[in-house]
């Protein structure tokens, strides 16, 4: 993974525990359309992940053990819960910038793009949306 752009610098993207990583070149591309379509700058809080890391995240119960970080397919995005007017344009430009996985926490964002995730899903916190389901018509 060697994404590089003048808006990111590439240690934001490093695994935090070993420096190495970062994230993949189509994720980079689109977090910067992201930040541009929201029209703000993003404060990006945790990317790649190495295999040890993501362990101990997983067994912390801070991430889900099919997330894409170790596939530099993942990143946070510093929201805080009480501005909700970012956090809204953040959730806007993710996506219409194309990401397709939606965890909104206490203080980040955790956005996906990983392609062998082909539907969009949206959390909060560890709680999975559920699609109402239609009423059944009656007689």
């Amino acid at each position: 993974m060697n994404y590089r752009s003048d808006k990111f610098p590439a240690s934001l993207f490093a695994c935090k525990c070993c420096g190495e990583g970062g994230i993949h070149p189509e994720t980079g591309e689109r977090l910067e359309k992201a930040q541009k379509y929201a029209g703000i700058p993003f404060g990006i809080t945790d990317a790649f992940h190495c295999e040890n890391q993501h362990k101990a995240l997983v067994s912390a119960g801070v991430v889900k053990a099919d997330d894409a970080h170790p596939n530099g397919r993942a990143v946070h995005i510093q929201v805080e819960i009480g501005d909700p007017v970012t956090r809204f344009k953040v959730i806007e430009g993710c996506y219409a910038a194309g990401f397709m996985i939606f965890d909104l926490n206490k203080n980040y964002l955790h956005v996906e793009d990983d392609p062998k995730h082909l539907a969009m899903r949206f959390f909060y916190g560890d709680q999975e949306e559920k699609q109402p389901k239609k009423a059944k018509a009656t007689p």
